[in-house]
């Protein structure tokens, strides 16, 4: 998959997850690395983004790839941010940043990201 419309990262990255929850880590983090570049590349849809890198933080972190979890939690972190400060109505802002993927990307950004600083 070179490319995937939004609509399937956004459903690779459901499935990654689902895949995590079963235990099966290689099948998730396969499937959250494919979907994430073109996340991380394309910068269109800041939830959707953020819902593939925290497939992605979350797949790498039980893989035992902490470092490179790190880095996904501090990319989705300023994806997250980037996009949150581009709306100007605070209720507005804290309903985006409230949103499943973004809330979840941004307390594990927090968790991690404090504790190995």
């Amino acid at each position: 998959m070179r490319w995937a419309p939004l609509h399937t990262q956004a459903i690779s990255a459901l499935l990654a997850r689902a895949r995590l929850g079963q235990g099966r880590i290689d099948e998730a983090l396969a499937l959250a690395s494919e979907v994430a570049r073109p996340a991380r590349s394309r910068r269109r849809q800041g939830d959707r983004s953020a819902g593939t890198l925290l497939a992605c933080m979350e797949a790498l972190e039980a893989a035992g790839r902490h470092d490179e979890a790190l880095a996904a939690a501090r990319e989705a972190r300023r994806l997250i941010r980037e996009d949150a400060e581009k709306i100007d109505d605070p209720s507005i802002r804290a309903l985006f940043e409230a949103r499943p993927h973004n809330a979840r990307a941004l307390q594990l950004a927090r968790a991690w990201l404090s504790s190995s600083d």
